[in-house]
């Protein structure tokens, strides 16, 4: 059986295939600052992250809808709060140890 594409219709996608997609053009991104960062050709930094923001912002307009309820909605609120936390945390903890390792070097 063959899907027929009509103009007008849209293509949903589902929530793991668009973390799939998220994360190929982020490391796609990444790999681009970082190839233009070694090549001195910086301008293409300032291409790289403008197409990746719309690229990700254009595939998440096609996602299925999930409905969720309050609960779960909370659940992963507070998940996402914690681990926003604990990635803090561990910049400042890497931050402080780059900052000692420069004034120590010095």
């Amino acid at each position: 059986m063959h899907t027929v594409f009509y103009p007008g219709r849209r293509i949903f996608m589902k929530y793991l295939t668009f973390f799939i997609l998220s994360v190929l053009t982020a490391s796609l991104v990444a790999s681009l600052i970082g190839w233009s960062i070694a090549t001195g050709y910086l301008f293409l930094i300032l291409i790289a992250i403008p197409l990746g923001i719309i690229i990700i912002l254009a595939c998440r307009q096609h996602i299925d809808t999930i409905v969720m309820d309050d609960r779960t909605r909370e659940i992963r609120s507070f998940a996402a709060h914690r681990a926003l936390e604990i990635w803090v945390i561990f910049g400042v903890i890497e931050a402080v140890a780059q900052i000692t390792k420069i004034i120590n070097n010095k």
